[in-house]
């Protein structure tokens, strides 16, 4: 465009101005400088919009000019060429235009023909990259993705950036994104169960040196379990290491058992309970170095008074895995004992692995009782004088003798019962505590047996019985045969 034709288009549009400033519009009216336009209403009542106008027209009097307005369109460089007193609507008459293709009209924000940046794809992808959970994916990976996240969120927040450095942000978050790396399934329940299995053992019942190794292994392996980063090998080999050291832990020799022999031919019934000549085996968890027992590192005491009780002998037994202490003196059934086993008793396999710490064990009553036993008074004379010949009571029964006083009263014919298995019939008795005696029960019948009765078998039963201490007496059953030797 010519000067004076420029100034000229001023001329115009400062008339059009004060035209359009005092008559309502009933147009769309634009300038379009090039592809951006500018509305005429804009310009009439902002002044800044205006001023920006002025610039870039200015800037841009090459680009052309097209005028949209009172229902006219037309290119206003042909216009300012046209001859002299040729009006614009005889022009946009005979010289119809359409506004340029593609053209934007500027909304005055920004600048004047530089297009908005869009940051949609941008903000998308940043809200994308948060709704990720760390926890899925490797280290390296998110730690790049995060990188990404906080540039990308710097440029959206950046009012000054440009669509190419959003969408080259976008670009980069993407790309981060793709390229996490999600973490393998690692199964750590073996894992898992094996320290389960380490925690539950007992430090006391193993060497200190394999404890140690063990517990080293334990807290590896805990170590692992906790590390969200572990790989399925180093799972793997945590539960191979910490199952070798449970393996290889060493046990300290231990007393497993300590029970009561009890000899039921000797006894000695009392009012109080019965004394028996007893012995006490000790059971070990391995063999023990003979040289290590002897009468100073087992010991037998009365727990009352704590008093000692001399051993007649203290024999291992041939496989070395048990002691048998024999007391000196017989054993009351109503007194505790307990057996005290020296720190310094040693393992055959080793000298250094021995009790560590003295052990002692109590032992209840029951633990040195003896059972109730009988022996059958199987005086033929007297029994068989009982068979088809009259006799005096005193001969008729046969007998049972315990080791310790009976309770009376429960000797009856409830409990204690004769049975003619030949027969098939029960015979009529009077059970009792045999006269002069306080451990005997007899059992006298209370009919005379003919002759018949020779050579059948009888059986005696006797149930639910008790010691005058209130024990329970173990069940009795003996069988005897009649017959006619006198």
């Amino acid at each position: 465009m010519r000067r004076k034709g420029y100034k000229k288009f001023f001329v115009i549009l400062l008339s059009f101005m004060f035209i359009f400033s005092s008559v309502a519009m009933a147009y769309a009216d634009t300038f379009y400088v090039g592809k951006v336009g500018f509305d005429m209403d804009r310009m009439l009542n902002d002044d800044a919009y205006k001023a920006k106008f002025m610039e870039y027209y200015a800037a841009h009097t090459g680009d052309g000019v097209i005028v949209e307005m009172a229902g006219m369109t037309f290119d206003v460089d042909a216009y300012m060429n046209a001859p002299e007193g040729t009006s614009m609507a005889d022009f946009a008459a005979a010289n119809p235009t359409a506004p340029p293709a593609g053209a934007v009209i500027w909304d005055g924000t920004g600048e004047p023909g530089v297009p908005a940046v869009n940051k949609d794809a941008l903000n998308a992808k940043i809200d994308e990259a948060k709704a990720k959970v760390e926890a899925e994916y490797t280290a390296d990976s998110w730690t790049a993705m995060q990188t990404a996240l906080t540039a990308a969120e710097a440029v959206a927040a950046d009012a000054n950036a440009t669509q190419a450095g959003v969408d080259a942000a976008a670009t980069t978050l993407d790309e981060a994104i793709t390229a996490l790396v999600v973490k393998p399934v690692v199964d750590k329940a073996a894992l898992n169960a094996k320290i389960a299995e380490a925690e539950a053992l007992v430090e006391a019942e193993y060497t200190a040196d394999s404890w140690t190794a063990m517990q080293t292994a334990l807290t590896a392996a805990k170590a692992v379990a906790a590390n969200a980063e572990a790989t399925q090998a180093e799972v793997d080999g945590a539960v191979t290491d910490l199952d070798a050291a449970v393996t290889a832990l060493v046990k300290k020799l231990a007393v497993e058992s300590v029970s009561a022999i009890t000899d039921t031919t000797t006894v000695t019934p009392v009012a109080d309970g019965v004394r028996v000549d007893a012995a006490l085996k000790a059971t070990f968890s391995e063999e023990v170095a003979a040289a290590t027992i002897n009468a100073d590192t087992v010991k037998l005491f009365k727990v009352e008074g704590n008093v000692p009780v001399l051993a007649s002998t203290i024999k291992l037994s041939t496989d070395k895995k048990s002691v048998t202490f024999t007391p000196s003196i017989k054993l009351t059934k109503s007194t505790q004992y307990k057996m005290v086993f020296d720190a310094t008793i040693a393992s055959e396999a080793s000298a250094e692995k021995t009790l560590g710490e003295a052990k002692d064990f109590t032992f209840a009553t029951n633990k040195v009782a003896v059972v109730a036993k009988y022996t059958a008074n199987n005086d033929t004379t007297s029994i068989t004088q009982n068979y088809g010949v009259p006799s005096t009571a005193a001969n008729q029964g046969v007998g049972a003798q315990f080791d310790a006083f009976i309770d009376a009263t429960t000797v009856n014919v409830t409990n204690v019962k004769l049975y003619n298995n030949t027969d098939k019939k029960y015979i009529p008795i009077a059970p009792s505590i045999a006269t002069g005696t306080n451990d005997t029960v007899r059992v006298e019948w209370l009919e005379n047996l003919d002759a018949s009765a020779q050579g059948k078998s009888f059986t005696v039963t006797m149930n639910n019985l008790k010691t005058a201490t209130g024990d329970d007496v173990m069940p009795v059953t003996f069988n005897f045969v009649s017959n006619s030797t006198v």
